[in-house]
């Protein structure tokens, strides 16, 4: 089943919020459901009953859709969601660390040569045949039984993309991250690979579904080595650039945007968690502004 998104059967923004709300979705719930999309959005009806399902889990204080919202196994695909004292690594999945980063290139636009280029053999599936032990040093990583994956993409939508700037919003805000619309920018979608998985099956087998206290042993130990499988997500898209170039990159990322994880957040003395699957944290609260994880409120224009 799917429905279109009606825009009546939403309620008014919550006065005195310290940052700009969207409408809450009607509920019966404490917990304020809300999603991001057009009016003109579709959106599975199956996915919205999830999002709400996720909404009455303990300690959860905001539910939020986006876009992209579809369903998942269990847990809806394109939310985010703030809990209080409580992490739910289920609604974060295997993933961990699947997310975006930005390079700006120095390929000029005027000499890309598209139809040439697709007929280039480009493989970023295959072990890289480097110095992985160096790589892995380098970013503080250990070995383990999935290097053979760093520097790959894998399945599902990741990828990895030359793009070109066609239309810029905020000059000032273009420049000041060091974006040039000359030249050619480099786009890589990808996790943590099996990394990730074998943590979340880990943890899974062990505890299920049950939400666990980031300060107690359980909690602390999986937010340390899901700390480690964000690190080697990262490494891993600095790694698939190295390969696409043929070298390391010559300046830091414009952007990296980071879709599973969790992220702490202080509001009134209490320590909110806020989890996201799979969408990228510029939507929850405002603009990106090329920060690394979680990004402070700055309000889109519109």
């Amino acid at each position: 089943m799917r429905f279109r998104l009606q825009w009546p059967h939403l309620r008014g923004v919550p006065t005195g919020a310290p940052y700009p709300l969207l409408p809450t979705m009607n509920t019966t719930l404490e917990t304020p459901v809300r999603l991001i999309a057009s009016p003109g959005a579709w959106i599975e009806g199956e996915a919205v009953r999830q999002l709400y399902a996720c909404a009455r889990l303990d300690g959860m204080r905001q539910a939020v859709g986006f876009p992209d919202l579809h369903p998942g196994k269990g847990v809806p695909v394109g939310a985010a969601f703030v809990t209080e004292g409580i992490i739910y690594p289920h609604l974060i999945g295997g993933d961990i660390g699947c997310g975006m980063t930005l390079w700006q290139t120095d390929l000029p636009l005027r000499k890309a040569k598209v139809d040439r280029w697709t007929k280039l053999p480009f493989n970023l599936e295959r072990r890289w045949d480097g110095n992985l032990g160096g790589w892995l040093q380098d970013n503080r990583l250990a070995s383990s039984p999935f290097d053979a994956s760093m520097g790959t993409l894998g399945g599902g939508n990741h990828f990895a993309e030359l793009q070109a700037v066609e239309e810029i919003c905020d000059g000032d805000e273009f420049t000041s991250i060091g974006l040039r619309k000359a030249d050619l920018v480099l786009l890589v979608h990808s996790g943590s690979r099996d990394y990730g998985e074998s943590i979340f099956r880990a943890h899974v087998a062990e505890h299920g579904a049950d939400g666990v206290a980031p300060e107690s042993p359980t909690g602390a130990t999986y937010l340390a080595q899901h700390n480690l499988a964000l690190r080697w997500a990262q490494a891993t898209r600095v790694r698939a650039f190295s390969s696409a170039f043929d070298r390391k990159p010559r300046q830091p990322h414009v952007c990296s945007t980071l879709g599973s994880y969790p992220s702490s957040r202080w509001e009134n003395t209490k320590a909110n968690l806020i989890t996201r699957w799979n969408t990228s944290p510029a939507l929850i609260l405002g603009g990106w502004c090329g920060r690394s994880l979680w990004p402070q409120p700055k309000p889109c224009a519109t």
